[in-house]
């Protein structure tokens, strides 16, 4: 999956693009948090039809430059039981490498809702 990065000040000036995950698998509806020097995406990876893993990565941004520093983190457990409809995750930074991700699990009409705290330190 590609996330277009670009100043807020003059959007068209600069592009950068991250290359999160890997390209051969199905990853969707990616959300991101600003971190202290960089952030974290959060999205969903399509473990068959309807059902969702929720994948983590994190990048840095040196003032400069951004960069992809982390490998992806499955956060989702095993088994169909858990897998995230799709429905859109959530991801707020908490402090330095942490942050908290939200996603649904179930099936309609039970979903609940599930958190996470992810440390993406290196």
């Amino acid at each position: 999956m590609d996330i277009l990065v670009s100043e807020l000040r003059n959007p068209m000036a600069h592009r950068t693009v991250l290359e999160l995950g890997v390209p051969d698998k199905m990853d969707h509806s990616p959300v991101v948090a600003a971190g202290d020097k960089g952030g974290a995406v959060a999205w969903y990876r399509v473990r068959s039809g309807y059902k969702n893993d929720v994948l983590v990565q994190g990048f840095a941004y040196d003032g400069e430059s951004f960069r992809v520093p982390y490998s992806a983190t499955m956060v989702t457990e095993l088994g169909d039981e858990h897998a995230a409809p799709p429905y859109w995750p959530a991801i707020a930074h908490i402090d330095a490498n942490h942050y908290f991700v939200v996603w649904a699990e179930g099936a309609n009409p039970d979903f609940f809702v599930v958190g996470r705290f992810v440390d993406l330190g290196e």
